[in-house]
């Protein structure tokens, strides 16, 4: 990092050692294809692990958040407080949505056995509608 500064480089030091790698995988193919073949077999699980969840873990913005740390820290308590408050308030408000369901399979006309009985003559998509309480389909 610090030879990138003295350099003016200015993006992320692992971007230049994968350019590093790149080159020279480069560079020994054309030298000694069966070593590049061998590094290149060597790498494959990781490969294969990178392009499964290398777009999950959002790597460009996790490269350059060290060098951005310094303009969160005082910010640092608001986007505690932003995380605690919406993770309160999506608790509450599926709580609440739990409890008005809840409460609306409460009222309904029919008894839990009868719907049970009535559920077992009928087809999967038929016991979706009436689940959802959707008209009947010919």
């Amino acid at each position: 990092m610090r030879a990138c500064a003295t350099l003016g480089i200015s993006f992320p030091p692992a971007l230049i050692g994968l350019i590093g790698v790149f080159i020279s995988m480069l560079t020994i193919n054309q030298v000694k294809p069966d070593l590049a073949e061998q590094v290149s077999q060597a790498f494959t699980p990781a490969v294969g692990l990178l392009k499964v969840w290398l777009p999950m873990m959002l790597v460009p913005p996790m490269v350059v958040a060290p060098l951005k740390a310094a303009q969160f820290l005082p910010y640092a308590s608001r986007i505690a407080l932003l995380i605690s408050v919406g993770s309160l308030a999506s608790t509450v408000t599926g709580a609440g949505v739990a409890e008005i369901l809840k409460g609306t399979s409460r009222n309904s006309t029919s008894s839990t056995s009868s719907m049970v009985e009535k559920a077992k003559e009928l087809t999967l998509p038929q016991q979706l509608a009436a689940s959802l309480r959707l008209p009947p389909y010919v």
